[in-house]
């Protein structure tokens, strides 16, 4: 529905986008979203590179086995860390291809989110997503768990 073809209609569906209780939902859910998209690649990234760690040096440094970690992590996905690190997960049965590829959308949504916030609080049109945000942390916890 657009002003042009429903001005009323549009005046009112603008009018509640613009309710402060809307806008401070907007907001929230961004930085939600924002903080549960940094744990993933947390968990994702470095909880991964972990599992390869050999022990620890004098600082209390984790000592990788960075050739093994190359050789099953990074080489399954060459150019993209994040994307190598999930499919080892799906190997490990950690998640399943599904998760790892929903990610990708989780992904999306919260670059557009974070990039375009102010069209997600103005925009009748723009809905966001709450339920890629539940399945961001159902993967999370599954990520966990393992």
């Amino acid at each position: 529905m657009g002003f042009a073809d429903d001005p009323e209609g549009y005046k009112r569906a603008l009018e509640a986008k613009l309710r402060p209780e809307n806008i401070r939902f907007a907001l929230m859910f961004a930085g939600l979203l924002q903080m549960l998209h940094e744990r993933l690649k947390l968990v994702v990234l470095d909880e991964v590179r972990e599992f390869y760690s050999v022990g620890c040096d004098d600082s209390g440094r984790s000592i990788v086995n960075e050739d093994a970690y190359r050789r099953n992590v990074l080489d399954l996905a060459p150019k993209n860390k994040f994307r190598a690190s999930l499919l080892w997960l799906v190997e490990s049965e950690a998640i399943t291809m599904a998760q790892a590829d929903r990610l990708d959308d989780i992904y999306t949504h919260r670059h557009a989110v974070t990039h375009e916030l102010i069209k997600y609080i103005v925009d009748p049109e723009e809905r966001l997503d709450t339920d890629l945000f539940v399945e961001a942390v159902e993967i999370l916890k599954a990520i966990k768990r393992f």
